[in-house]
């Protein structure tokens, strides 16, 4: 895996708001969207690792600890679960639902051997979308389903750089 040489400095505490953005967030999406900052900070990833993130989150569940998976095309619900809708072969569902455990296999791997963001060779110059497909492999190949979250993740992770959390409405 390897480490970016962005800053580590770790974001501060005080809310911040998200002005200019008709997107709110609550306390929950604001928790996990510091734990996923924390983590791609404390691993060296930069602010590109947290937007990578953050976005990928967005796209995955809103932000949202979720203890359900995706419909599959067989009717059957998937074993996806948590902010990164991972599969049972992850980890076990009690790490997929803890945001640090679940944003650390993001960005470092899967227990059974999973590609994490740190594996994939030149993730920083990739654009986010294609970054957040090389790990989560979903069924949008071209990563299209993660562009739709980059702007509202944008403006996240600048609030979270700038100081703090998102202002719940």
């Amino acid at each position: 895996a390897g480490n970016s040489t962005n800053s580590t400095s770790t974001p501060g505490c005080g809310p911040a708001s998200v002005s200019g953005s008709s997107s709110s967030i609550s306390d929950e999406q604001n928790a996990n969207d510091q734990a996923i900052a924390g983590v791609a900070l404390g691993l060296g990833l930069g602010e590109r690792g947290v937007l990578i993130g953050i976005t990928t989150a967005l796209t995955e569940s809103t932000l949202i600890n979720v203890d359900y998976g995706d419909t599959m095309s067989n009717g059957q619900m998937s074993s996806s679960r948590g902010l990164f809708q991972q599969l049972d072969a992850w980890g076990p569902l009690v790490d997929r639902l803890d945001p640090v455990k679940a944003a650390t296999m993001f960005y470092a791997g899967g227990q059974a051997g999973q590609s994490g963001l740190m594996d994939i060779p030149g993730w920083e110059e990739m654009p986010v979308p294609q970054a957040a497909q090389a790990v989560e492999k979903s069924q949008f190949a071209d990563g299209s389903n993660y562009a739709a979250n980059l702007e509202l993740g944008q403006v996240i992770t600048t609030a979270i750089m700038a100081g703090g959390a998102i202002a719940p409405s």
